[in-house]
């Protein structure tokens, strides 16, 4: 049996997600569960069901204005994603925020790029759920496996 290529973009933020989309057109979408524990069986599934080429992993960075708290919560998720995807053997790639949004995300779209990300995400993945403000974790996820499938 010849398995699907695909690739996996992941937003560790509280509200982030994870999505896998594939060479035919399938498109998956997890919202953070809470828990590395929680996330690891979907992604397992992923990786037993498609030949993932690669995933995007957000790298994130400290802002001004954020609180401590917030910050250390950010990079543990970063660090269980990371975990993640080296313990199921999914190749990945780090990519800053700039990189997957150049030429993705557009001023006209909206205030901030998380409204940026939605309405590009609504238009590519029209199927897709991102009908509320909190999805943009969705989008980004989607984005950033579009990403993957870009640069691999």
């Amino acid at each position: 049996m010849t398995l699907t290529k695909a690739w996996i973009g992941v937003d560790p933020g509280a509200s982030g997600a994870a999505a896998l989309i594939t060479a035919d057109g399938e498109v998956l979408v997890m919202d953070w569960p809470g828990s590395v524990l929680l996330a690891v069986g979907t992604v397992r599934t992923w990786r037993m069901e498609h030949q993932i080429e690669l995933a995007a992993l957000e790298s994130v960075h400290a802002m001004p204005k954020q609180g401590v708290s917030s910050m250390f919560k950010l990079g543990s998720n970063f660090g269980q994603w990371q975990g993640l995807l080296a313990a199921l053997g999914v190749p990945f790639v780090l990519v800053r925020p700039q990189e997957w949004q150049k030429g993705v995300l557009h001023k006209c779209d909206g205030p901030d790029t998380k409204s940026q990300s939605l309405e590009a995400a609504r238009r590519q993945w029209p199927d897709v759920d991102l009908s509320l403000k909190k999805h943009h974790g969705r989008a980004d996820a989607l984005h950033l496996a579009a990403y993957a499938r870009r640069v691999k």
